[in-house]
């Protein structure tokens, strides 16, 4: 214990513990007072405070309010500010800042500001606290389905191509990036995300869910990256909401994603790749298409471009099913084919275009094409039948059904 004035009698301090009399026990640093606590404690901030030498390894049942002021760990080595990485802990952190400055990392998992990797269940609550990086090191790490919840975070590293990598169960954060966040067979809910860098903000990677995610990405020039947001295999996305200027949106890749929206100024909305499936989303863009698939699936979705030559392009082997496409460049198609053996059924098109085909593609390519309808007018055509076969030849029974294929 460690006292560093005596004022009239009472002791005062940086860090304390309520002693029971309406005052305070202090202590020379966080450690020295975690190791005094006992469950139901809370550790009280009066300044700032700056450790030099060691992380802290959270107690289970001791809170820590750090009552509008920041704690800083600053020192040139990997250690990681708030850690925990045996037992149990429930916590709560209150009010204020966590910094990490100076740390030099080998790998992701050195010199994060908070890291937590207990194998027993461990949830860290966050109240109106900012989590900072000021060193090209992680924010964020953590395994084995610890639970955060609420929490600013905001930085990365440059160098290791992360702002964080998690297998956590996150709820209710703010992420400021600066490169990719990483969600590894876990879950992330109810969070918002914002970047102006040429970065992917948020990778779902190895059965991985995210819901009720928002992010923005208002990154202008030229990009390097494939999109904003990146469901990988096995891994799904529902009620998200991607904005970006640059940036495709959103890339689903051999994954699930449901009742999301996407928009992007500049490039394409929702692009659909390998196996993948998407329903009740809207894909959005303003020289490109709201939506681009190959070998994928799109059910009940919408999408839109401004100024795009179509509004959905579809490789191969992909399904368009009761969609409302819409182009509003009045020389543009909806819909381009550049392969074979897709299947387009029951798809309401807005055409801006009303002299064209609403559905058009490379010569020589064919489609089953079955109970969609188009607005292009009199003069305008549903399928540019020079470019495109229609192979579906089987027509409704007495009772309207059809057999696509």
């Amino acid at each position: 214990m460690s006292t560093l004035i005596n004022l009239g009698g009472l002791a005062t301090g940086v860090i304390g513990i309520p002693d029971g009399s309406g005052w305070y026990t202090f202590y020379g640093s966080l450690n020295l007072a975690l190791a005094a606590a006992t469950s139901g404690d809370t550790i009280v901030f009066f300044d700032d405070f700056v450790e030099s030498t060691s992380t802290v390894s959270l107690v289970d049942g001791v809170d820590i309010n750090l009552n509008g002021h920041s704690y800083i760990l600053d020192t040139a080595d990997a250690q990681n500010t708030f850690t925990n990485t045996i037992g149990l802990y429930n916590v709560n952190v209150y009010n204020g800042k966590i910094i990490r400055r100076n740390a030099v990392p080998n790998n992701v998992t050195d010199g994060v500001v908070i890291s937590t990797s207990s194998a027993t269940p461990c949830t860290l609550n966050l109240f109106n606290v900012e989590v900072i990086q000021e060193a090209d090191a992680c924010v964020l790490y953590g395994i084995n389905k610890n639970i955060i919840n609420g929490g600013t975070f905001i930085g990365g590293s440059v160098t290791l191509g992360f702002s964080g990598q998690a297998d956590l169960v996150l709820d209710g954060g703010i992420y400021f990036v600066t490169e990719k966040f990483l969600i590894s067979n876990s879950t992330i809910s109810n969070s918002y995300f914002k970047t102006d860098g040429d970065i992917v903000s948020l990778v779902l990677f190895n059965g991985s869910k995210a819901q009720n995610v928002t992010i923005e990405s208002v990154f202008s020039g030229s990009p390097t990256v494939n999109a904003v947001m990146r469901v990988q295999p096995n891994s799904i996305a529902l009620n998200c909401s991607v904005f970006s200027d640059s940036i495709i949106a959103i890339e689903v890749n051999s994954a699930k994603l449901y009742d999301t929206s996407a928009r992007s100024i500049n490039t394409i909305g929702i692009n659909v790749l390998n196996g993948s499936f998407i329903s009740n989303c809207s894909g959005v863009s303003g020289p490109k298409q709201g939506i681009s698939l190959d070998e994928s699936e799109v059910h009940n979705s919408y999408s839109e471009t401004l100024t795009g030559t179509s509004s959905v392009n579809i490789g191969q082997d992909s399904t368009l099913y009761n969609s409302s496409i819409i182009s509003n460049n009045a020389s543009g198609v909806a819909i381009f084919l550049f392969s074979s053996t897709n299947k387009i059924a029951k798809c309401t098109i807005g055409m801006a275009n009303i002299s064209g085909s609403a559905i058009d593609g490379n010569l020589g390519v064919s489609a089953q094409i079955v109970n969609c309808v188009s607005d292009n007018g009199i003069s305008g055509s549903l399928i540019n039948t020079t470019n495109v076969t229609n192979v579906q030849t089987l027509t409704q029974d007495n009772f309207g059904n059809i057999l696509i294929g």
